[in-house]
């Protein structure tokens, strides 16, 4: 038996075939279609952005991509990039810069004259990694600033050739600053704080900053008072990292008027006062020592420390300093006070532990000292004085031990 096909039956067939061919084409052809959307979006926008990371390339795709952040985000340079204003960390962002260039050579931040280069406003985080913050040669403007409640960690990259009132590099008020690593470096403050300063927010008997360093550098800054870092109020705490070759007139690498502990394996050398203070000036609050190293500083009094508060020192070294006149490793002396009427506030130092050696002053070349000295313990030894008492020095009131 022969079955007969007609026209109309295999043109049926023909049509029912291409159906499923034509939908899939249709398919094909929807989805070029967003994609090739999205790709002209991607090219008609200021900024190339991927799960949270963004790549800039200019001050306008930089201020953009701040503004517009609703999440943690990683924002890469992938270029120079010159502010003609301040870069604003908003509130309640959360916001890592870093860059695209190799280790050696990273892409700089440039902040415009009379503006800092980053502002890090209340609640707003910054992270900073692989990238430089500075100002142009003669610009003016500190290199970060943090606002009440802001908060920046420095992990990598480098701060510096920014000059400020305060806080040539780093300006902290009521904020928080960590530094976990990176380079603090070349900064000058007209008045304190050459690398980073810490002070007073709005409120400052509720709130004061803090400043917490666990690695890193602070290198090569100046300024009036605190050449390295100057705490106005608040905590200083540093259990690693260095403070070195920094310069002022009084606290070279460190002026202290808060709280100031120093632990670990920390290590402020080679930092130089031209009256006093070379390694660390305290006025007030108190200093203790736990550890790390005061080495290698100089200044006309108090070499390694220059003390005029409260000083405690449980651990640690205070090696190779030199004073002018007294005090090659520590001076522990009298401060004019107006706070609560005019009056010489004598310094009070306690030692337990470490050791205090190899220092060289007039007199006292390891302590000398004013107000009261209680010696419970620690090696005060091989130290050398031209005019009296190569270990202890004293002018009046009492020594302990």
């Amino acid at each position: 038996m022969v079955i007969m096909t007609t026209d109309v039956e295999l043109k049926s067939k023909s049509q029912i075939t291409r159906k499923p061919v034509i939908l899939v084409a249709l398919l094909v052809v929807i989805v070029l279609s967003l994609l090739l959307a999205v790709f002209i979006f991607m090219m008609d926008s200021d900024v190339a952005s991927l799960d949270g990371v963004i790549h800039v390339s200019n001050e306008k795709e930089l201020v953009k991509a701040v503004t517009n952040v609703a999440e943690p985000t990683i924002i890469i340079l992938n270029e120079n990039i010159v502010l003609t204003k301040s870069l604003v960390i908003p509130a309640l962002s959360e916001i890592t810069l870093t860059s695209s260039n190799d280790a050696n050579n990273f892409f700089k931040l440039i902040g415009a004259d009379g503006q800092d280069t980053i502002t890090v406003t209340d609640n707003g985080v910054l992270r900073l990694d692989s990238i430089i913050v500075t100002h142009v040669n003669g610009a003016k403007g500190s290199g970060v600033t943090v606002s009440s409640g802001g908060k920046l960690i420095m992990s990598g990259g480098e701060i510096s050739g920014n000059v400020g009132l305060h806080g040539g590099g780093v300006n902290v008020g009521s904020g928080s600053f960590s530094m976990l690593g990176g380079v603090i470096s070349g900064n000058t403050a007209d008045d304190k704080g050459g690398g980073v300063y810490v002070g007073d927010g709005p409120f400052s008997d509720l709130l004061s900053g803090s400043f917490s360093m666990l690695g890193g550098k602070i290198s090569g800054n100046s300024a009036g008072v605190g050449g390295g870092v100057f705490l106005e109020n608040g905590f200083f705490s540093t259990s690693g990292g260095e403070i070195t070759n920094n310069l002022a007139r009084a606290g070279g690498g460190v002026y202290a008027y808060g709280s100031f502990s120093m632990s670990g394996d920390v290590v402020i050398d080679n930092n130089k006062a031209s009256q006093t203070g070379g390694g660390v000036y305290m006025h007030n609050g108190p200093f203790e020592l736990f550890g790390g190293k005061i080495s290698n500083n100089t200044a006309i009094v108090g070499g390694g420390v220059c003390n005029y508060g409260n000083f405690t020192m449980t651990g640690g070294m205070i090696a190779n300093n030199t004073a002018d006149d007294k005090g090659g490793g520590v001076f522990s002396g009298q401060a004019f006070s107006n706070l609560p009427a005019d009056v010489f506030v004598s310094g009070l130092f306690n030692m337990s532990d470490g050791v205090i050696t190899n220092n060289t002053a007039p007199y006292g070349g390891g302590i000398h000292y004013y107000g009261t000295f209680n010696r419970l313990g620690g090696m005060i030894t091989n130290n050398m004085s031209t005019s009296g008492g190569n270990e202890v020095s004293r002018e009046s009131d009492t020594y302990n031990r």
